[in-house]
């Protein structure tokens, strides 16, 4: 049999039209292993024929029953200009792993028998050019489904997961530009973001909240371009012309962490302040409760009416220099995290429902990888 899937790998490698060394590197197999499989002259891991599988776009189930069934692949779409700042050789396998964990949680949550996510409640919307509206509207939503309308969110990438289903990884990318990424697929519904702790934006701890904010609302409402929908933010953006769609969830983020309801409980009723020293007061009390970067918070009490335009610049500049504008208290620490994928795969072998090998290969490991244990 393993000589028919060499041929198989063979024939649609052509077809794709990848080089020997191309695959090899995209799947992480060694070159001669891929070679000599082909050839059918040797084997390679049940995980890394998966991998195989995944790259050149068919189901890995299939092809190790010698058949080829098309799947989904990870062909990236960036959004213009991102392109230039994406370091593709190097980033591109992270991205890639990341979509196929999610794929592999996929599976493992019908296991598992988990409920549906509440993402199911969400359909996409194409933007307007009321980004603000749209965004702040879309975030209601999202916190009347949640059950909570006012008050702070606790660990956000904790709430992609448990509640979205959106696998959240921390990678350190070369592409130390990009703040962080999300992706779905619309046919299969998977999605994974990650955020790069490369970026400079990682030196403040709370930033990780508003970037993984931002992400949910492009997964949850950005009208899928192509196979594979992949956002990439920076945090530059502002002078690149950005799209509606990018505006949007900016203005998601802000209303999802700061609701306006939640912010008429701790301050009251817009006002306008119009002195700087009322105003840094304004950011410090909702720093201290929504644990928000100080330009997040300043500019959202500037769109929510609470402090007048004009302050918004010397405000954020005397909150830096001064420390006025509040320090939210630094996140507590925490374990090493594990993905949800490494959690419910856990889960199941636990439960008898995989054995340690499907275990191993759904968390991407070779048959000589150690299992995680349970953090």
């Amino acid at each position: 049999m393993s000589q028919a899937i060499g041929k198989l790998v063979r024939t649609r490698r052509s077809e794709v039209g990848f080089s020997h060394e191309e695959l090899a590197e995209l799947a992480r197999v060694p070159l001669a292993t891929l070679e000599a499989f082909e050839e059918g002259q040797g084997n390679i891991t049940a995980a890394a024929l998966d991998r195989v599988a995944y790259v050149l776009g068919v189901d890995a189930g299939a092809l190790r029953q010698g058949r080829i069934e098309r799947s989904p692949t990870a062909a990236l779409f960036f959004r213009q200009g991102a392109f230039a700042d994406f370091r593709d050789v190097e980033d591109r396998p992270k991205v890639v792993e990341a979509f196929e964990r999610a794929l592999a949680l996929r599976k493992v949550n019908t296991l598992l028998g988990r409920p549906p996510s509440l993402r199911e409640r969400f359909e996409p919307e194409e933007p307007t050019p009321e980004v603000f509206k749209d965004g702040y509207r879309l975030a209601r939503k999202v916190r009347s489904v949640l059950g909570d309308e006012t008050g702070p969110l606790g660990d956000m990438a904790e709430l992609l997961e448990e509640e979205f289903d959106v696998l959240v990884r921390s990678e350190a990318l070369s592409s130390i530009g990009i703040d962080a990424l999300s992706l779905k697929e619309p046919q299969t519904g998977v999605a994974a973001a990650i955020l790069n702790t490369a970026s400079r934006r990682r030196s403040n701890a709370w930033t990780a909240r508003v970037d993984l904010a931002h992400e949910l609302g492009h997964i949850l409402f950005d009208p899928p371009r192509g196979e594979i929908h992949l956002v990439i933010d920076r945090e530059d953006d502002e002078n690149r012309g950005v799209r509606h769609a990018e505006k949007r969830a900016r203005a998601f983020a802000a209303e999802l962490l700061m609701p306006a309801e939640g912010l008429r409980q701790l301050l009251g009723p817009p006002r306008y302040e119009m002195g700087v020293s009322q105003a840094l007061d304004l950011v410090a009390r909702v720093r201290e409760v929504f644990h928000t970067p100080i330009e997040i918070t300043v500019n959202h009490l500037v769109n929510r009416e609470y402090i007048v335009h004009f302050l918004q610049e010397a405000v954020i500049e005397q909150a830096k220099r001064t420390g006025r504008g509040g320090a939210a208290a630094t996140p507590p620490p925490r374990p090493a995290r594990q993905d949800a994928l490494t959690r419910r795969v856990l889960e199941a072998l636990d439960r008898d429902l995989i054995s340690a090998g499907r275990a191993r290969e759904l968390l991407l490991l070779t048959a000589w990888d150690d299992l995680p244990a349970k953090v």
